[in-house]
């Protein structure tokens, strides 16, 4: 399997349930408790047994939602991430279409097009593929007027959500037959990703016409794959 089919397989693969620990009513609002909330934002709203309920307020450990029912189920399951590969022009030039088409993008996890270092070593009787990897996890902010959000909007909406999401690639990568242990990642936080403004506070550029805010992680991924035939065991 090729670098970037292994990398999309592991974002589209990407497990996006999350285990309801217990729900409490707050002022006519249910806040759901869960080890791990990950992208639940105010941006997005969430469904639960086919019920619609809107994002109030994030935390740690919780999600305040407001709607018409108290919600019951164990479990519920998050839009998985559209996963976008290659240069920064091609990428925005597709997500532009997708959202003519009425299709959504978000939330993205965009592997930038870059060199990526591949070495090959004989460990354990498996062939590793080291693959040096840059992703970004990306919301979208646009739902807001962007210009009232402050430096915190974007950590507790966007950023702060999206490392929930790194912990759990991490963990799904230490845990998976294909890949061997990433030692080290690295994560950049990216406020206003791609965006780029004046001294004056004037937007004179961006990567995305969307508005974006989210993480970027660095690290070398090692893809294993039987010594004989260098293909997956």
């Amino acid at each position: 399997m090729k670098s970037i089919e292994a990398i999309r397989e592991l974002v589209e693969q990407l497990d996006m349930t999350i285990k309801i620990g217990q729900v409490d009513e707050e002022n006519g609002n249910y806040k759901i408790y869960t080890c791990n909330p990950l992208y639940a934002n105010v941006c997005t709203p969430i469904t639960i047994d086919g019920v619609t309920y809107k994002v109030l307020d994030i935390g740690v450990n919780w999600i305040l939602v407001s709607g018409d029912v108290v919600p019951s189920a164990e479990s519920f399951t998050l839009q998985p991430f559209t996963f976008k590969h290659g240069t920064p022009t091609d990428v925005n030039t597709e997500l532009k279409i997708a959202l003519q088409t009425s299709q959504k993008v978000m939330p993205l996890a965009y592997l930038i097009d870059a060199p990526m270092t591949e070495v090959w070593s004989n460990d354990y009787d498996y062939c590793f593929n080291d693959v040096e990897v840059r992703l970004f996890l990306l919301g979208h902010v646009d739902t807001f007027d962007c210009n009232s959000w402050c430096i915190d909007d974007h950590y507790k909406q966007i950023i702060c959500p999206m490392l929930n999401v790194a912990k759990r690639i991490n963990d799904t990568i230490d845990n998976h037959r294909h890949f061997g242990k990433v030692p080290r990642v690295t994560i950049r936080h990216r406020k206003d990703f791609g965006v780029y403004k004046s001294n004056k506070g004037v937007v004179e550029g961006k990567i995305f016409d969307i508005h974006t805010s989210g993480i970027e992680m660095v690290f070398t991924l090692p893809i294993k794959q039987s010594h004989n035939c260098c293909k997956f065991a």
